[in-house]
């Protein structure tokens, strides 16, 4: 009684004051923060330095050392710290205003970003503060890629993004999450979902397509084929038939490329929307991509000239409508064929969906398997089953543009043993489960 009255005493404002002891730092754990704040000031400074900024490798390092100081000392210290850092920025602004006649704007916020996290690994909260330092770097690192992208932008594909952002943010809450038909096929909630993935995954191989492709063509064709393996297939047939020579072994070698880009995107999308059907599609597109790298390695040749392709977004809203009907269409088809034809005929909706885009089959698949409707394996490999057609379909499609029997062949000739191999070790795998 008496403890408790002692700690429930009423302080100088008449509240209960109550001793609640801070927990101590060891001197490891004070020598590990103080290593971890320097660490991310000096990965951060290393950037700034090489960009020739007043800000740099010290500067950075101990912004993130002082904040990371005044976390463990608490109180108002945080506060005055800031406060310097400010005052920093300011005078760094003020002479290089005197100077150049610019600011620093890009040098005055990472001072603020690693001040705070330097707080944050001082609080002991290190994951977000190596998560957040990493990613700072990153852009900072960027700095030209990023504005080269930013001023290629076109406006249908900020309008694209907005209607996407639109969709995903205002539309999705909103839809519900049940069948509305009565077979029980269709859940607006399940196919949103489908298609905010893909878009997502396909808008971060759009950037990367834009920033990388122009240096060379088999960059564009491993780029070009994560955003549509055909269309990347498509339009560089169109280069390689105007250099002439040499275009049979580089069509080959640019459609093998692409099919593989394509073979991990839908592994991808698979691990994202059905990560337990992932396991089964992995042994059919690990060998044919081992067979392929064999393929490409026996046809290694110099790297032509690239530009960077031109296309489509897949932001558009007219694209993710499209995929949107595309993925309801084989969702249903799938479940149909799956309650009336069991496995086989999964299979065949798969085969005939992969032909014309196999990444709507796989995310219908994965889509399926996530709310339990087929099984995980079903799913999987029915993704490498589409994975196959699309692959079977990009060599015709090269053959056209080229219209040369000779590279037809051979595009073709490879395609079918890929699909050979792939169909084998599928059939083990039906076989063995």
């Amino acid at each position: 009684m008496g403890a408790r009255a002692a700690l429930a005493a009423p302080g100088p404002r008449g509240a209960a004051c109550y001793a609640v002891p801070m927990p101590a730092i060891t001197v490891g754990g004070a020598a590990a923060r103080i290593a971890l704040a320097l660490a991310i000031g000096l990965m951060v400074g290393f950037e700034r330095e090489w960009s020739n900024k007043d800000a740099g490798i010290r500067t950075c390092a101990l912004t993130a050392l002082l904040g990371a100081l005044a976390a463990l000392a608490g109180g108002a210290l945080t506060v005055a710290a800031l406060a310097g850092i400010l005052a920093l920025i300011v005078f760094i602004n003020l002479r290089t205003l005197r100077a150049a006649g610019t600011l620093e704007i890009t040098t005055s916020v990472a001072l603020l970003v690693v001040y705070t996290l330097g707080v944050l690994v001082g609080r002991g909260d290190f994951f977000t503060a190596v998560a957040a330092a990493l990613a700072a770097t990153l852009l900072l690192t960027w700095k030209l890629e990023l504005h080269r992208f930013a001023g290629s932008l076109h406006p249908n594909e900020i309008r694209g993004a907005i209607w996407l952002g639109l969709l995903a943010f205002v539309v999705y809450p909103l839809l519900p999450n049940r069948t509305i038909d009565p077979w029980h096929l269709v859940n607006p909630h399940a196919l949103w979902v489908a298609v905010i993935v893909v878009a997502a995954v396909g808008f971060v191989n759009y950037v990367l397509m834009r920033l990388y492709s122009g240096r060379g063509m088999y960059y564009s064709a491993v780029l070009g084929g994560l955003v549509s393996s055909a269309a990347a297939v498509m339009e560089l047939g169109t280069d390689i038939r105007e250099l002439g020579p040499g275009a049979v072994a580089m069509s080959v070698t640019v459609t093998l490329l692409a099919t593989l880009a394509m073979f991990a995107r839908n592994l991808v999308l698979l691990v994202l929307l059905a990560p337990a059907g992932a396991p089964a599609a992995v042994p059919a597109l690990l060998a044919m991509a081992l067979l392929a790298a064999v393929m490409l390695w026996r046809r290694r040749a110099a790297q032509p000239a690239g530009r960077t392709l031109t296309l489509s977004s897949p932001l558009s809203l007219a694209r993710v409508l499209e995929f949107g009907l595309l993925f309801l269409v084989f969702q249903v088809a799938t479940e149909l064929a799956q309650r009336y034809a069991g496995h086989w005929g999964t299979y065949a909706v798969a085969a005939a969906g992969g032909i014309f885009n196999s990444a709507s089959v796989t995310a219908a698949v994965g889509e399926l398997a996530a709310h339990h409707r087929i099984a995980p394996q079903l799913a999987g490999m029915a993704a490498v089953v589409s994975s196959i057609a699309s692959a079977l379909a990009n060599a015709p499609v090269m053959n056209r543009v080229l219209r040369d029997r000779q590279a037809g062949w051979s595009n073709e000739r490879l395609a079918w043993i890929l699909a050979a191999l792939g169909a084998l070790v599928l059939t083990l795998q039906h076989l063995l489960s």
